[in-house]
């Protein structure tokens, strides 16, 4: 009566042992996938397939586990090992992205690089990220550092946009106080402002003397700047023509195109020396 039940519970351990055998023998077959990745992911499905098999009997049970964990820890330690060269490499080339970038911006003094090396640079920043966005995985930090850079030197050639326009008004006044203060010829002129200027002021000296107050008064209007008060009857009245002709446009493209008349108006005398000082702040600054 017992023999029979002895019987059934050996045959059911060795079915599980031969079933357990043949879980260890995949796992093996997975030392040699050259796809770790893909290893790994077959071993767990071995594991789960483990768990699905009964228990193999106490002479067995055990040591067909420890086998086929032994098998699964060589794999899974090929991952880590693979994971530690792998990012050792990619530490090593993220190294190199570094110095790379550095080597780029070291080119660049912030305080004073000039518009064309800024605009350079950027160029070699934007091929830079392009170059980055194709590595796997992506430096993002590199990234976010060069596109930081490239925001600055951005607004870097801005500011030296708007330092030469301004250098360009302040020699412009200058030339015209030193004009109308002395009512001295222009020819001199020519070393001191740039050649749209010098036009313009040639163009002056060739007409006859003229009053620039309603001029200047119409520049004060656009610049949004207040004219003095016995100028306050003329400027009404100016304002009044201005929105009439809708000429009250405040944009800086207007108000330079006023000065440029206003400029080549007529030759420079010392009744303009007022007009030069009151219209100046709306253009240096």
């Amino acid at each position: 009566m017992i023999q029979p039940i002895r019987d059934n519970i050996y045959s059911f351990h060795n079915t599980n042992a031969d079933a357990k055998k043949l879980l260890i023998n995949k796992a093996k077959a997975e030392l040699d996938n050259d796809d770790v990745g893909a290893a790994i992911d077959n071993l767990k499905r071995l594991q789960q397939q483990w768990k699905d098999v009964g228990f193999a009997g106490p002479k067995h049970d055990n040591s067909l586990w420890k086998a086929f964990r032994k098998v699964n820890d060589k794999v899974f330690a090929k991952r880590a090992s693979l994971q530690k060269q792998t990012k050792a490499e990619t530490d090593a080339k993220f190294a190199q992205f570094s110095q790379t970038f550095d080597a780029m911006i070291s080119k660049v003094n912030d305080d004073n690089a000039e518009s064309s090396l800024l605009n350079a640079t950027i160029a070699e920043l934007e091929a830079f990220i392009d170059q980055l966005n194709d590595f796997t995985p992506t430096p993002k930090a590199i990234i976010g550092k060069a596109q930081s850079r490239i925001s600055a030197y951005q607004q870097a050639i801005k500011d030296n946009k708007s330092k030469a326009k301004q250098a360009e008004f302040v020699d412009l006044f200058a030339t015209l106080e030193d004009l109308a203060a002395e009512n001295a010829v222009i020819d001199g002129a020519n070393d001191r402002v740039n050649a749209t200027w010098f036009k313009l002021l040639q163009e002056g000296a060739k007409k006859p003397t003229a009053d620039r107050r309603h001029q200047t008064i119409e520049l004060e209007i656009a610049g949004a700047i207040s004219s003095p008060q016995q100028d306050k009857q003329l400027r009404m009245q100016i304002q009044v023509e201005m929105m009439s002709a809708s000429m009250m446009q405040a944009d800086a493209q207007n108000i330079l195109s006023k000065l440029k008349h206003w400029v080549a108006l007529a030759p420079f005398t010392k009744d303009d020396v007022e007009f030069i000082q009151r219209i100046k702040p709306l253009f240096v600054k």
